[in-house]
């Protein structure tokens, strides 16, 4: 039985950031490009038993089903919103600023 990974991936308009915690806490990542050839590459990474987070965007909605079609890992779309460490963050705002 394979062991469930947590994976978390952040999307940007021409790139992503993915991070997995797997077994005993440890904590890898990398990144790429969200083009369709960047996302089959994305998709070999991942495993059937995986959990992946997205926030909630129409590139999320087309890799949630590409995921759980070409993976069959859960896929869940988060609302930014609805989680305070996101909805609070500044960081977003700094990029913008001059």
């Amino acid at each position: 039985m394979e062991q469930r990974r947590f994976v978390g991936i952040d999307l940007g308009k021409r790139t992503y950031e993915l991070k997995i915690i797997g077994s005993g806490g440890k904590v890898t990542g990398t990144n790429g490009p969200t083009s369709p050839a960047g996302r089959k590459a994305l998709y070999r990474k991942l495993m059937p038993a995986d959990r992946v987070a997205l926030e909630v965007c129409s590139l999320a909605m087309v890799m949630a089903k590409e995921m759980e079609k070409e993976v069959g890992c859960e896929v869940v779309l988060l609302n930014p919103s609805q989680i305070a460490l996101i909805y609070r963050s500044l960081k977003k705002m700094i990029r913008r600023m001059p």
